[in-house]
Parts: C-alpha cells; structure tokens; sequence
C-alpha cells in the first residue's frame, strides 16, 4: 500500500503522524510524506522520506503568542493559503496513493481523497478537535461549561472557520471538478477517524454528530532508538535529587526574560533543583546548582528520572509525563491546552495553573504543589495501564479489509 501522509503545524502535531509513517513503513508500506518546513530536517533524520509544504508555524506560535481570542483570530487568514500550497504540492503524488492519512492542520486532505477517489483517514490527537456535547470548541478556555454553551461554540466555531477558510475549500473544489461543501470543520475531519490518545486521560467524547466512525487508538510515542540525554543534562541529573522538569515547547513569550525571572525565584524560594527547556520562547536562565537551561531532550529518557513536569499542555508532553509516572503541572497558552489542563486534572495525575502573570512566588508554590504524594500515588498507578502499541493498531485499521 502507498500512503500519503500529511501533518501540519508545530512538532508536536507532527511526531504522532511521523510515528504512523514509521510504522507503515516498518510493515512493508510506502509513505509518501508532506511536512511544514520547520520540521523538515528532523523528519528526515527519522529515514523518511519528506517534502516541505506551506507555513513556518513558528510565525503562527509568534502570532498567538498570549493565546487570547484576538491573537488567535490573527492566525486564521495565515492558514487560508495552505489549502492551495497542500493540493498544489500534494496533487501529483495523490494520484498513486492508496489512501491519505492526514493529521492537524491538513486542509486538502478530503480534497485529495475525493478527486482520486482513495480512502480519507485523520489522526485526532486530542478529543478537543471531535465536536462534542462534552467539552466546548477549541477557542473556548473554559471547560465547565453547560452542554448547551457547548454545542452552541460548535456552532459558531463552524462560522468562524467557515468566514476563513471555506472560500479557499470551495474555490479549489471548483477547479477540481467536485461540488462545493457547505460546512468546514467536516472537510478537517475524515469519516473515518483516528484518536492517538491515551484512554485513562482522554476518553473518547460523545459526538455532536455520530456519523463519524471514531477508533481510539492510545498515544502515539517515538522512542528514537539511538537517543540520549545531552553530557550536561546527565551532569545534572547526577549531581543531586531529581529535579524539576520546566518547559513550553513550541510556545512564543511576550515577555520571556521575565518569566524566566520568575522561573529563577520561584526555584530559590521552593528551593527546587530546576531543569528549563529553552523551547520556541527562547528562555535564557543564570545557570547554577540549581537550575539547568537545556534546548531539545527526548522526554522518553529525561522524564522519569525528574520529579514533576511542568508544560504547556501539548498533547505529546502530557503523554510523555504521564507515561513516566510523574505529577505534571500544565500552564496552558492556547486552544487544546486548557483541555488538556482540564483532563490532566480529572485524572488525577497533575493540574492545571493559568499561564500569565506567574510570579516568582506562584512559581515556588507550583513547584511545591507537585510534591502531594497523592499526585506522585496516582501519576504511578497510570503509567503501567498506558496502552503502548498504538502505532501497530493504527497500521492494523489501516490495512484491514473493508
């Protein structure tokens, strides 16, 4: 079988896609492979085959750096273009494919299945994107909301979305040959649906409309065979207790000197050892006993020799944490973030702190916080029921018959 693979956004929308290639790939598969230029590089470093498509979604991070509604507002037209780049790049190749597995923000992915006539598969890496009674759409931060407040930010998500992006759907659609659509969100999705995600933490949601056939697989986890933790990184971990684990991946700051401030103070007053994450923000810390700036770590390794984990609530982190058995604290910017805060807080296994204003007091009380041994009792009874062949389930789907 050739399959088309397609993922966009920051790399933590990408990896789970790139662990579903790999896996194709292992049973015998060919992947044909479209990524954002960002994460071009390293996904070739996997052995994978990759073109680079469409936006630098360090821009878009940039744009939405203080999460609000507005700044996510700026980032819709940047995505109105990338329904044309994701044909023009992808249609050639489509036309030996036998079906298309896209994941994130894959615009074209419905497009393509339909003018070659293959099968349209997503990957959803979180049930946040599954319009649900159950939880609001994704421009929502709070997550307690009554189900008519949801099903009603349903709704308008589709004419939010619609006012953006279903112009350039339709236009391509035209061109193409295939009749115009009157909803959006529907032509992000697939009929046949993929949620990488980890049951215990994130079960699958009652759907708004069941008419979409939905598979929960488990989290999709890439453990890089010849990985390891940096010389300093092993320097650190050896010269005192477990530290504390601080990172926002793929987020942008505002104002990253003085939250790195704040992360300074906040590790003297609780007197934690600290180990930062620079990530997309940029983050610059004096470095002492007691606090360690460090730039890409696999987290499979560095994990579950640290104490607690505390992030910005991306799907993959949140697994990572979870599956090495330590409390989490999720400080959420953006979109599925405040879900994922949400749902790490009803499992138990950590909980959510909003973002902004942290000083250096609310950092050392956060820092506190994570050592509840009952956080500690619970992120351990999770870690050995996470499911872990996710990956072979979804090649099993996949191939099956149907």
């Amino acid at each position: 079988m050739r399959v088309l693979v397609a993922a966009f956004g920051t790399r933590g929308d990408v990896q789970p896609a790139m662990v579903a290639a790999l896996a194709l790939k292992a049973a015998g598969h060919t992947c044909d492979i479209f990524v954002p230029p960002s994460s071009i590089e390293w996904v070739r470093g996997l052995g994978l085959n990759a073109t680079a498509v469409g936006l630098d979604y360090a821009a878009v991070s940039r744009a939405a750096a203080e999460g609000r509604f507005i700044d996510l507002l700026r980032t819709l037209p940047m995505l109105r273009h990338e329904v044309d780049a994701q044909v023009e790049a992808m249609d050639e190749v489509s036309k030996h494919c036998d079906l298309v597995l896209g994941c994130s923000v894959f615009a074209a992915g419905r497009l393509l299945s339909e003018r070659q006539g293959v099968p349209y598969r997503f990957l959803a890496l979180s049930p946040f994107i599954i319009p649900s009674p159950q939880h609001p759409a994704p421009f929502l931060r709070p997550q307690s909301l009554p189900g008519w407040i949801n099903r009603l930010s349903w709704s308008f998500n589709e004419l939010l979305w619609g006012a953006f992006i279903k112009g350039p759907i339709n236009r391509r659609r035209r061109l193409m040959g295939l009749a115009k659509v009157p909803t959006v969100w529907p032509q992000l999705l697939a009929d046949v649906t993929y949620l990488a995600a980890e049951p215990e933490l994130f079960p699958a949601p009652t759907q708004l409309a069941p008419t979409r056939e939905l598979h929960q697989l488990g989290a999709l986890f890439l453990d890089e065979p010849n990985a390891t933790l940096s010389p300093k990184v092993e320097a650190f971990l050896r010269a005192g207790p477990p530290p504390l684990f601080i990172g926002f991946g793929s987020m942008s700051d505002p104002n990253p000197k003085k939250t790195a401030a704040a992360i300074t103070q906040g590790a003297k007053l609780a007197g934690k050892r600290v180990i930062v994450s620079r990530g997309w923000a940029g983050f610059e810390l004096h470095e002492d006993d007691h606090l360690c700036v460090v730039g890409d770590e696999p987290h499979h390794l560095l994990f579950p020799r640290c104490a607690a984990v505390i992030h910005h609530g991306g799907i993959g982190t949140t697994h990572a944490a979870a599956r090495a058995g330590v409390p989490q604290a999720v400080m959420p910017h953006l979109l599925d973030q405040f879900y994922t805060a949400h749902r790490v807080s009803l499992a138990g296994v950590g909980f959510g702190v909003p973002r902004y204003r942290l000083s250096g007091a609310r950092f050392a009380e956060v820092f506190t916080r994570l050592s509840a041994p009952q956080l500690l009792e619970r992120a351990r009874a999770v870690a050995p029921t996470m499911v872990m062949d996710a990956a072979q389930r979804l090649v099993a789907n996949i191939t099956a018959p149907r």
